[in-house]
């Protein structure tokens, strides 16, 4: 799966900036994972957009014109982890607390690191990039500064994210997308807008997170945790 958005986003990237910076993944990569595709779909695809994007961007201002001269994409998986409920000898089971069956029966994530090298958030933009309708795109390309990057773009609707549960799968996502980027500046490789924090709803939506970790100058890292949900016979929404 991360492989196909991959591949989506990089011909976006490559169409719209001319470059695409290549995907290594790492960590435990054929690790299954019982949850809803649509949602780790759109999740990827609008955190691989930012990175792909703010790899190019940020290297071809330092003279960077090839892919061969980009860094990588990097993709870390690290599998659910089953509890431990280990039981001291001797211990005797009626007299175990409450917290201590609660901790054995603690549910397991799945873990999924995306790191880039496209330079990182400004501290300004920090703050607000998981807030809706934020956008300094075009306002400021117009007095001829920075649009703050792929994180600064997020006020086009999120009709993909929503509407992805129809049935329709990967199809919805991937064609929302490119059809909302066509009405931003940059094209389909600047999507949805309300990408972000769309993204982090769906990490949520079960009990799972989503948080950016920015090197400003350098790049960043996203942590997307999601829950098992064949732990849990009934979500509670």
């Amino acid at each position: 799966m991360v492989r196909m958005c991959a591949a989506f986003v990089s011909e976006l990237c490559e169409a719209t900036l001319g470059a695409t910076p290549p995907l290594v993944i790492d960590g435990i990569v054929d690790t299954k994972f019982t949850y809803v595709p649509v949602h780790i779909e759109y999740i990827l695809t609008e955190i691989l957009k930012n990175s792909y994007r703010a790899t190019v961007e940020h290297h071809q201002k330092l003279g960077k014109r090839s892919m061969h001269d980009l860094p990588p994409v990097t993709v870390t998986i690290a599998p659910p982890m089953a509890p431990s409920s280990t039981i001291i000898d001797n211990e005797d089971p009626a007299a175990t607390s409450d917290k201590d069956r609660s901790s054995s029966s603690s549910p397991s994530y799945l873990s999924i690191r995306v790191r880039d090298e496209g330079g990182g958030v400004p501290p300004t933009n920090l703050s607000r990039i998981f807030s809706y309708a934020f956008t300094t795109a075009g306002r400021l390309a117009q007095i001829g500064e920075d649009d703050g990057g792929p994180y600064a773009a997020q006020h086009i609707g999120g009709a993909a994210a929503m509407g992805g549960g129809s049935g329709a799968g990967a199809g919805n996502v991937f064609g929302e997308i490119a059809g909302r980027g066509l009405q931003t500046g940059m094209g389909t490789i600047a999507g949805l807008g309300y990408g972000l924090p769309m993204a982090q709803l769906y990490a949520k939506y079960f009990g799972g997170s989503l948080q950016l970790i920015s090197l400003y100058g350098h790049g960043a890292d996203v942590f997307i945790k999601l829950k098992c949900l064949d732990e849990d016979a009934d979500v509670v929404i």
